[in-house]
């Protein structure tokens, strides 16, 4: 019998200089989007901005909702993971950032990619993928 496990979570678009802030495991391929779970008696946006300073110390502040979706994955054969994904646009006011690395996560690495960099990784869910080209640093 499969187990099936529930969480809200949190994640932010963060273009910077023409470069977009993306997360990877260091045990998975893929990449995804900075943030994290929303813990209980927090907003959405509170969680998103806890979870950029817990991640990387820096202070991150939300431009705009983007929208609410639904993911659904396994993660091994008995386990299926069911989320309600908040993505927002994000800014972090610090153009110094590019160049540091930011990981304050011993199981995460980050990295800024570039727009075309982008078109050959594998972003996780795959379709928030088609959000980066309408979002710009401005928003």
């Amino acid at each position: 019998m499969k187990k099936i496990f529930r969480r809200e979570i949190s994640r932010g678009i963060c273009i910077k200089c023409n470069k977009v802030l993306l997360c990877k495991s260091k045990v998975r391929s893929n990449f995804f989007f900075i943030g994290g779970g929303i813990e209980q008696g927090e907003t959405p946006e509170q969680a998103l901005i806890r979870e950029v300073f817990e991640e990387t110390h820096l202070i991150c502040s939300i431009n705009n909702k983007i929208g609410i979706f639904d993911n659904k994955y396994a993660i091994e054969e008995s386990k299926i993971i069911i989320e309600k994904i908040h993505l927002y646009c994000i800014y972090i006011d610090d153009d110094n950032i590019i160049n540091d690395k930011i990981s304050k996560e011993y199981h995460i690495d980050f990295f800024w990619k570039s727009m075309e960099e982008i078109k050959e990784l594998s972003i996780k869910p795959d379709f928030l993928k088609p959000f980066l080209k309408n979002y710009d640093e401005k928003q």
